[in-house]
């Protein structure tokens, strides 16, 4: 079983800290964790910086780290930096 991170529209620097304290939180529970990024409008290098550094604690964590949905522009973002993404949709 795992559990779903829904990002928001806008995922920029200013919405790292908060994203990073909920993020942490899933962490310490013994769940998978598939991030739906289907509602992204907007997203930076700092928050995609973010999603790497949870990805590297998961899977040190034995968990398992997956992508659902994602809009197009999360997508082009993860193009663009080289952060290879494989989303279910």
């Amino acid at each position: 079983m795992h559990k779903v991170f829904q990002l928001p529209e806008l995922c920029t620097v200013v919405e790292v800290e908060p994203y990073y304290q909920e993020l942490n939180a899933f962490c310490t529970q013994q769940q998978d964790v598939e991030i739906d990024a289907s509602k992204v409008e907007r997203i930076d290098t700092a928050f995609i910086q973010l999603l790497i550094a949870f990805e590297q604690t998961l899977d040190k964590a034995g968990k398992e780290f997956c992508y659902g949905q994602c809009s197009d522009v999360f997508k082009n973002a993860c193009r663009i930096l080289g952060y290879p993404l494989n989303p279910t949709n």
